[in-house]
């Protein structure tokens, strides 16, 4: 049978991983603040699927998130700077760094 120190040491270990997992999940999460990133923008897959991916020179990857008549614009590779809030959200079956775009303009400017 445990000793009662024994039991005292996983009592305290279980109240702090509940504290710890419940305060975690009870935290409020912080508004999303927009980034800009610049790098090459290619469309990815295959028609209907078909994304745009901007690329940055660190090789970071995002997909483009925005309206179809701007993704129109935008099939032949392009050099872009974006600003637009981040999220992950699947693509291809897999996570993928989404940017919601709000601005585009041509990199440099």
């Amino acid at each position: 049978m445990p000793s009662t120190t024994y039991r005292c040491l996983l009592l305290g270990l279980l109240a702090s991983v509940l504290t710890g997992f419940f305060g975690g999940c009870a935290a409020p999460r912080s508004a999303a603040s927009e980034i800009t990133v610049e790098g090459e923008v290619t469309a990815r897959g295959q028609v209907p699927f078909v994304v745009q991916v901007l690329e940055t020179d660190d090789q970071n990857a995002y997909v483009l998130v925005m309206d179809e008549t701007l993704r129109a614009q935008y099939v032949n590779p392009t050099r872009l700077r974006a600003t637009g809030v981040v999220y992950v959200a699947e693509w291809n079956g897999r996570p993928f760094t989404h940017l919601r775009v709000t601005r585009l303009a041509p990199a440099g400017d």
